[in-house]
């Protein structure tokens, strides 16, 4: 099962049964992204480390044994929305024998609540790097002659016009963009976190961003394959950055600009802001960053809602602000 077993004893299946467990994450492995299926391996090892030391029975689990998982993560400080996610593997997991899935049941439920009351917890999100962050970084960085600079001022404007996810930067291909003839160029990204079926998201680029990572191409002369990558210690290229390499960037570079604990989500979030400053829609916003829904659209941009929403429009007409 791809480094994830289930003890016999928590187990009464027959043949075919196992057939289709095995099955399961066969399909899973190669209908989910590499970290969502990590974050799901992870969730159901703890379920059933959980079951193994008490001797209680994995699969079907009982409504009791679902219950007590609750609890008992709860109790180690876990957050409800991990326990939650947690719930949806074993769910997933039952759904796979077509067996009656005990996280369905109002007592479970209900559990969940009394978990998340017991320990309310409030969505973080990212430190944003924003336009006015890169702009004055870039008077800085883009006369540089280093290579390790020329790479990174590429990735973090490819970061920022895209709003795009690391691991769709590790992966980007030279053969991914195309070069207009007004000097800007459109990325093809053939799939991506929330694109599983692979029909592809094409983004924009700025002609600002495409002569970065003309610059940047050039001079590391790379001319197919991955466009980003990482160095070995003499300074030679290699084929590929990992994504490790890419939160680095990020944070180093960030801290250049003024932004301390920046994460591979910082330009997602700046851009989203920026956007919602400039009275681009959700749903323009939306589409561009590739989200399912709205909702990520209206969380990166809370602060932006507020300051520019009806009571602080008022006190503007007003004259009341300080701005």
């Amino acid at each position: 099962m791809n480094q994830l077993t289930i003890a016999s004893n928590g187990l009464s299946l027959s043949e075919e049964q196992y057939q289709d467990l095995r099955e399961f994450f066969y399909l899973k492995s190669k209908e989910l992204s590499e970290n969502t299926l990590r974050g799901l391996k992870t969730d159901l090892r703890h379920f059933i480390s959980f079951c193994e030391e008490r001797q209680y029975t994995i699969l079907p689990a009982s409504v009791s044994t679902i219950r007590e998982f609750i609890r008992f993560r709860s109790e180690q400080g876990v957050k409800a929305s991990t326990i939650s996610r947690s719930l949806s593997a074993i769910s997933k997991l039952h759904g796979a024998l077509n067996a009656a899935d005990p996280c369905r049941s109002e007592l479970v439920r209900s559990e969940l609540t009394i978990a998340r009351k017991a320990s309310p917890e409030r969505k973080t999100q990212a430190i944003g790097i924003r336009y006015s962050h890169l702009s004055e970084w870039d008077k800085t960085v883009s006369v540089s002659t280093r290579l390790a600079d020329k790479r990174d001022r590429a990735m973090m404007w490819f970061f920022y016009d895209g709003l795009l996810r690391g691991e769709e930067v590790s992966r980007a291909e030279l053969s991914w963009i195309e070069f207009l003839d007004s000097g800007d160029g459109i990325l093809t990204i053939p799939s991506s976190k929330t694109d599983q079926f692979g029909e592809g998201n094409e983004v924009y680029l700025s002609g600002h961003t495409c002569d970065a990572l003309r610059d940047w191409l050039n001079a590391a002369g790379i001319e197919s394959g991955r466009m980003f990558r990482s160095f070995t210690v003499k300074g030679a290229l290699r084929d590929s950055m990992h994504s490790n390499g890419i939160r680095q960037v990020i944070s180093k570079r960030g801290f250049e600009m003024g932004v301390v604990g920046a994460t591979n989500h910082s330009t997602r979030v700046g851009g989203t802001q920026d956007l919602l400053e400039a009275g681009e829609s959700v749903g323009r916003i939306q589409l561009a960053g590739g989200w399912k829904t709205p909702q990520m659209v209206l969380h990166y941009g809370r602060k932006q809602r507020i300051t520019t929403g009806a009571m602080a429009s008022l006190a503007k007409q007003q004259g009341r602000t300080k701005s």
